[in-house]
């Protein structure tokens, strides 16, 4: 169990690891309060939470592997993998703690459910039927989802606040569209590449370990070659946005990193997003000294112009940038050896930021990471891709495309009308074509009178 948990919380977990009933003394309030989101009543009172947790934690044989801990307001929540005797373990679960001096005051279960994938694969926009409490002045859901397939160069942020508040109906059809990815490439027919963007970031929004775990499948398919996910913007995101879809999970991230199949970019982007979550205090650092060190010595080619370049760098940032100052001798030599690409850092640029004390290091890796995904509308609005700017550069290289259209195809028309000798190619309508050919001033006239042309029909002319 982690240190780093409050005593009553880890009293509490221990209960339930070692069947421990009688622990709930020690760190819950006589008048606790469990709330587990699968009951239609809440446990109230000590003698009656004792009877839940014998009801539940005891009669499933519950063992529970916490993956992330932290703080939200005066609320400490545990997300953690439940697993026992029950259909679907393990699962993962998220328990908030309120706490009163070192004991349990109240404690609400919230199970992180999987949403049906297949439903929403159903979903159309000509059936759908609004709920009764919807408010009329807001968008309905097919609306919402219209807005967000079409691109036209202006940022829909009514419909991107709009999907905001409906958070747990538009997340199906969000998730459904990144699963088509899993069997299908950007651009392709049954795409929908501008709802695929907005469905990352707002997926990053919700803090949804399903959006990484589709990641995970869409990589799996396409390797290394993802380049044209990056048409999705979802490289863009960076370490942010993998953050953001782990926040409930982080261990879900050390897949990415290990698996040397895919793109060392995203391996790194995964590595990074460690980063965020320690900033964000979900990670702790005692649990990333062995991490680093197994990433060091099984993950890592320890050889010049490796593929593993952005997976060093992002492996040398976790290091200082969670201050574990014995894997510096290790940087530097990665750095002499040239495992680490030159181009990307060095050894005497990272020793200066070292110099420069814990807080300076600190201070820029926040302005690195800049925090995890918040309002989508605020993540991009500053995209190019919104700008008037976007919109008539589009529109010249349309213009420019038609016109380089038209000359091909009157180069091939000439083309054409050379290889039959023919003269009569491209003539406009209304266009006087002269029957005979134009005689010229010291030929015979073609009237016959013996004369040249210049002297006799040709002087008139």
């Amino acid at each position: 169990m982690s240190s780093e948990l409050p005593l009553p919380v880890k009293t509490y977990l221990e209960a339930i690891n070692n069947r421990n009933v009688g622990a709930l003394d020690a760190c819950m309030m006589p008048d606790v309060r469990v709330n587990d989101l699968d009951d239609e009543q809440a446990a109230v009172g000590l003698e009656e939470v004792k009877q839940w947790f014998q009801d539940n934690c005891l009669h499933y044989n519950l063992q529970i592997e916490v993956t992330a801990s932290r703080f939200a307001g005066d609320t400490f929540v545990v997300t953690n993998k439940t697993a026992g005797d029950f259909p679907g373990s393990p699962l993962l679960f998220d328990y908030r703690f309120s706490l009163v001096g070192d004991k349990i005051q109240n404690l609400d279960i919230k199970l992180i459910e999987s949403p049906n994938l297949q439903t929403v694969s159903n979903y159309n926009p000509d059936t759908y039927q609004e709920p009764q409490t919807r408010v009329d002045s807001e968008m309905t859901l097919p609306e919402i989802i219209a807005a967000l397939s079409t691109h036209d160069y202006t940022l829909p942020e009514a419909a991107l606040n709009a999907a905001e508040r409906r958070q747990e109906e538009i997340t199906p059809i969000l998730l459904a569209t990144l699963e088509k990815y899993t069997a299908m490439d950007p651009g392709d027919d049954e795409a929908n590449d501008n709802l695929a963007l907005y469905a990352a970031y707002l997926l990053g929004k919700f803090r949804d370990i399903h959006a990484l775990e589709i990641f995970g499948r869409i990589m799996d398919r396409v390797g290394d070659d993802w380049f044209g996910l990056d048409d999705l913007g979802i490289m863009d995101g960076g370490p942010r946005l993998f953050a953001s879809w782990a926040y409930s999970n982080p261990e879900a991230l050390k897949p990415f990193v290990e698996n040397s199949s895919y793109a060392d970019s995203v391996r790194g982007n995964a590595m990074e997003a460690f980063i965020s979550l320690y900033l964000e205090g979900v990670v702790q650092p005692e649990s990333m000294r062995s991490y680093l060190e197994h990433v060091y010595n099984n993950v890592l080619a320890h050889q010049a112009n490796s593929k593993d370049g952005w997976v060093w760098y992002a492996w040398v940032r976790c290091c200082i940038d969670f201050g574990f100052d014995e894997f510096y001798p290790r940087i530097k030599e990665a750095f002499a050896k040239e495992w680490i690409d030159p181009t990307i850092s060095s050894w005497d640029f990272e020793e200066t930021n070292i110099a420069k004390g814990r807080e300076h290091i600190l201070k820029n890796a926040r302005q690195e990471q800049k925090g995890l995904i918040g309002h989508v509308a605020d993540e991009l609005r500053n995209w190019y891709c919104f700008t008037e700017s976007a919109r008539k550069e589009h529109e010249k290289w349309e213009t420019r495309d038609a016109a380089r259209e038209y000359i091909e195809k009157m180069r091939a028309q000439r083309l054409a009308a050379q290889k039959t000798k023919s003269r009569d190619f491209i003539v406009p309508a209304g266009t006087i074509v002269n029957a005979q050919p134009k005689t010229k001033p010291n030929q015979p006239c073609p009237c016959g009178s013996g004369k040249k042309y210049k002297k006799c029909c040709g002087r008139s002319s």
